[in-house]
C-alpha cells in the first residue's frame, strides 16, 4: 500500500461507491421502509432526502460480466439523502445503495467509514446476503496549461501517433481502456477525455477510474471493507502512475 499523499488543489470532483444486492427470489423489495432508513442516516448526517424520478437501478457503471442478466426492477424510483452542505449523499434503490462524496474531500477514511455505515443501515433494514456488482469511482478534472501543450510532459496515458503524423496536432483527445484488478474478477475501466474550458490558456481533461468487482461480494462489513481497500489502493496505483510530476505539481503535494 503507497504512502497516503495530500494536495493543496486536489483534481478529485466526485467518489462514488455503488452496491447492487442479488434480491431475495421470496420477498419483494419494500419502499415503505425508506422511513427507517432516513431515521437513521439523519443521525449520520443525512437531514435532507427528495425522490429521483427517473433514476432507477440502471446497469452497473464499468465493465459488465457476459452472460449475467438481472431482473428488471419494479420500483423505478432513487431516494437521495444528502448533507445539509450537499457535498455527500447516500441514494437508495430497490436492491441498490450509492454512496457520493463532493468537494471538500475528507480523505479516503472518512469516506470508507461513511460507505460502511450506510451499508450496515441498509442492510439492517432490506437483509441480503450478497452484493451482486460492486463498483468503487473517481472523477478528476485536470486544467493544464499552455496552448499547446505536449502531452507526454504531463500524462504517462496518451495515444501513440504513427511515423508520419507523430508531429501533427492533437485536439479533442480520449482514451478508455480496461485492466485486470487485483483479484481475478475486478477489473478496473480508466477512461478520460478533454473538455471545452472557458480559458483559451488551458486544456480541460476528465479522468475516470471504475474499479469494479464482477463476481460479488458477501455484504458483511468484514470483506466489504477490504475489498474497498483493495479496490482504493489499485486506483490510487493507476491515479500516481498516470501523471508526470509536472502534472503533480498541479495538484500542489503537500510537503
Amino acid at each position: 500500500m503507497l504512502e497516503p499523499r495530500k494536495y493543496r488543489k486536489p483534481p478529485l470532483i466526485e467518489v462514488i461507491c455503488d452496491f447492487y444486492f442479488d434480491p431475495d427470489p421470496d420477498t419483494e423489495w419494500d419502499p415503505k421502509l425508506l422511513a427507517a432508513f432516513s431515521e437513521k442516516v439523519r443521525q449520520r448526517g443525512y437531514p435532507h432526502d427528495e425522490d429521483v424520478p427517473g433514476r432507477g437501478p440502471s446497469a452497473p457503471r464499468g465493465a459488465r460480466q457476459p452472460g449475467i442478466r438481472r431482473r428488471r426492477p419494479k420500483w423505478q424510483w432513487r431516494h437521495r439523502f444528502s448533507s445539509t452542505d450537499g457535498n455527500k449523499t447516500a441514494q437508495v434503490g430497490e436492491n441498490l445503495l450509492v454512496v457520493n462524496q463532493l468537494p471538500p474531500w475528507y480523505g479516503w477514511s472518512k469516506f470508507k467509514e461513511e460507505t460502511l455505515a450506510c451499508l450496515e443501515f441498509y442492510r439492517g433494514i432490506w437483509p441480503s446476503n450478497r452484493i451482486a456488482h460492486a463498483g468503487l469511482h473517481y472523477v478528476d478534472m485536470i486544467d493544464v496549461p499552455g496552448d499547446p501543450f505536449f502531452f507526454d510532459d504531463y500524462f504517462n496515458l496518451y495515444p501513440v501517433l504513427p511515423e508520419g503524423i507523430e508531429n501533427w496536432s492533437v485536439t479533442n483527445l480520449a482514451m478508455a481502456f480496461e485492466v485486470i484488478g487485483s483479484r481475478p474478477d475486478d477489473v478496473c475501466a480508466i477512461t478520460y477525455h478533454q473538455r471545452p474550458s472557458s480559458r483559451p490558456d488551458l486544456n480541460r481533461f476528465r479522468f475516470r477510474w471504475d474499479y469494479i468487482s464482477l463476481g460479488g461480494l458477501n455484504s458483511d462489513q468484514g470483506e466489504v471493507g477490504a475489498w474497498l481497500e483493495t479496490a482504493h489502493d489499485f486506483v490510487d496505483r493507476a491515479f500516481r502512475s498516470a501523471f508526470t510530476k509536472k502534472c503533480e505539481e498541479l495538484f500542489e503535494p503537500e510537503d
